[in-house]
Formats: C-alpha cells, sequence, structure tokens
C-alpha cells in the first residue's frame, strides 16, 4: 500500500527560528560581555593602545604630563642644495665596441689605447663560423627565395651583429658565404679603453674590447632627496667640485629622474671640458641653486616609520593620534612635511621611545 503524502506542517519551522534567534543572541551577548570597554582617555592614561588587525604602528598615545612635544612650524626651504656623484664619459658620444660571436679575433693594430678614430673604421676583424653559417642561410634563401621574411630575418641577424650592408649585399650578390665579421666604431672619438690581445680565440658573451669617446664632454649623476630633485627644472646650471680640479665647473642639468629609491632621485649634469682634461670616476660634490619657497616641518624624532608607514602622532582632544605623513627633505634635524599635518598642530617627541614602553 503507498503511504499517503502527508501536508507539511509549519509548527516545527516556527520553534526551529525561535531557536536559532536565542542562540545568536546568546552568543552575541557572551562576546559583548567578554569585549574589553573602550578606554577612557586622559591626561593621566599610561598604556598605548594597542594597533588594530594589520596595523603596525600604535592607534594612539596617551598625552601624559610631561610628554614632549612640538608645534609644527613653517620654516624657509633652502635656496641651493647639495649632491654627491662621479665623473664618467657622456653616453650620447661613447660607443662600445663588442664582439656578438665566438670566432678567432685580430685587431689590425698591436694597440688602439688613445689613438683617434673616425666613425665606421675598422678596428678588428673576427673569423667565425657563425658567420660563415649565417651568410651561407642567406646565400641559400636568394638562390632558392621563398619567403622575404624569412629572408629578412636572415639578413637582421648579420646586421645587428655589425656586418656592414655593402658586405652583405656582396655576399648575396656572389652567392658565396662569408666567414669575416667586421669590428668598426660608431662615431669619431678616441681610443680611452681597450681590453685583450691583439689576437687570439674569444668567446661570444659580448665582453667590450674598445671604448670610444670625446673625452672632452663628462656627465655627472648626483643623487638628491626626492622633494629637493623635484624643484631642479630641465636646463637649471650648477657649482660642480671635481676631485684634482682646482676650481669649479659650471653644468647644466639635462635630465632629472621620475622615480625615487629609498627616497633619493638621480640628477644627471652634461658638460664640455676641452682644455682640462678629467678623466672618469672622480668624485663631485654639487651645488644647485633652487628656487626659495616654505612649508611645515616636524623633528626627526617626532617621525616613527614601520615597514611601509611613516606616522607622527598629533594631538587630538586628550590624546596623541597616530597620522600617515608625507615628507621630504631632511634639514638640519628636521623633516619637510608635504602631507599629513599643518602649522600649529601638535606633535610628540621622542615616538620610538614611547611605543617601546
Amino acid at each position: 500500500m503507498i503511504t499517503p503524502l502527508k501536508p507539511r506542517h509549519h509548527h516545527g519551522g516556527i520553534v526551529a527560528l525561535v531557536v536559532l534567534v536565542a542562540a545568536i543572541a546568546v552568543v552575541w551577548l557572551t562576546r559583548t560581555a567578554d569585549r574589553p570597554k573602550r578606554a577612557h582617555y586622559s591626561s593621566a592614561a599610561s598604556s598605548v593602545v594597542a594597533p588594530r588587525n594589520k596595523e603596525a604602528v600604535p592607534r594612539v598615545l596617551p598625552h601624559e604630563p610631561g610628554l614632549a612635544t612640538f608645534a609644527v612650524a613653517e620654516r624657509p626651504l633652502r635656496t641651493h642644495v647639495t649632491g654627491t656623484g662621479v665623473t664618467e664619459y657622456n653616453a650620447e658620444r661613447t660607443s662600445l665596441v663588442a664582439t656578438p660571436v665566438a670566432g678567432y679575433l685580430k685587431k689590425t693594430r698591436a694597440s688602439w689605447l688613445g689613438r683617434k678614430v673616425r666613425a665606421g673604421e675598422v678596428l678588428a676583424v673576427v673569423y667565425s663560423a657563425e658567420v660563415f653559417a649565417a651568410t651561407a642561410d642567406v646565400v641559400e634563401q636568394v638562390k632558392n627565395f621563398e619567403s622575404q621574411t624569412e629572408l629578412d630575418r636572415a639578413r637582421n641577424r648579420l646586421l645587428r651583429w655589425g656586418m656592414p650592408r655593402e658586405t652583405l649585399v656582396r655576399v648575396e650578390r656572389g652567392g658565396v658565404p662569408y666567414p669575416i665579421l667586421t669590428l668598426a666604431s660608431w662615431y669619431n672619438g678616441t681610443v680611452v679603453a681597450e681590453q685583450g690581445p691583439p689576437r687570439g680565440f674569444i668567446e661570444s658573451d659580448g665582453e667590450v674590447l674598445f671604448t670610444i669617446t670625446d673625452p672632452s664632454y663628462l656627465s655627472v649623476f648626483v643623487a638628491l632627496p626626492a622633494a629637493d630633485a623635484a624643484r631642479i627644472a630641465i636646463g637649471a646650471t650648477g657649482q660642480l667640485t671635481i676631485e684634482g680640479v682646482q676650481k669649479p665647473v659650471t653644468a647644466k642639468v639635462v635630465y632629472v629622474a621620475r622615480r625615487a629609491e629609498e627616497g633619493m632621485r638621480k640628477v644627471q649634469f652634461d658638460f664640455q671640458s676641452p682644455k682640462i682634461k678629467i678623466a672618469p670616476d672622480k668624485k663631485v660634490t654639487a651645488a644647485i641653486d633652487v628656487p626659495p619657497g616654505g612649508g611645515p616641518v616636524v623633528p626627526e624624532s617626532a617621525v616613527l616609520r614601520v615597514g611601509n608607514r611613516t606616522v607622527v602622532y598629533a594631538a587630538r582632544d586628550e590624546i596623541m593620534e597616530a597620522r600617515d605623513v608625507k615628507l621630504g627633505a631632511l634639514e638640519d634635524g628636521a623633516y619637510r612635511v608635504e602631507e599629513g599635518v599643518a602649522v600649529g598642530e601638535t606633535v610628540a617627541l621622542r615616538v620610538s621611545d614611547l611605543v617601546k614602553r
């Protein structure tokens, strides 16, 4: 016999709902009873309030009697900034000649160091099986042409290695593979550095054999605090005091890095010194005039750095509240404040000692 389907009664559901609501209420009341009461902060408070979840610094500090504080003040900005760097050859006028393939190297002179060279002048030749195989590939594709894309790929490989275009044309017209790659200078200049013997086998590691430049053109990269670098315009002039040079050299700013690394940005100076020979890697101190201005400052001891956060503790009612700030340069024991606190606000001092209590 089939058991008939009984209608559903709703009384059990109502009872279950009532039980569920009661259980939730009990849990909520239990957690509320266990939760610490919100602290009442007064000048007599003596404990540091623990940080919130995922927060690496305390939210507040007690404003105890005798707490060292500082009223945020405005201080004029410096009208010049200084930084240090070293001299180096101007990259835009420097050619680094390296061998891109393995083979037997033969320089066209026993030594090129100190010699002046012309753009396109051959400094050395390499006899290479790699070059022979690459030219053979081009010859084969010209004879049995199937794809312009593949032919151009084979051609570009040799051109990237530095094979002159006219040499490649002769290879294609003659139909004979060629094992020789010439190494030439890209610029007019002087060979200021040379590596390797006059001849011998070499590996295809891209080792630089010749450095060619005009040694009268130099550059200096100076590291400056990011806030100071932001005040320097392209074309501004600076005075460079160079190791071994009696008088300062005037140079122009040609580049200011956009990105800061560890709070510092690089500023590049270019200059020419045709009469005084200045070697690379000489220490330099640069002084640059910048527009005047002003802004709020806080003492160094008011700043707490934890992880990626930089905070100060500013007064609010009877507590000192953590405030994230953006700082500029450190000048005479005080940080320039770009964002976070304003002139007239009160901040706590020696905060690192207070947090460690």
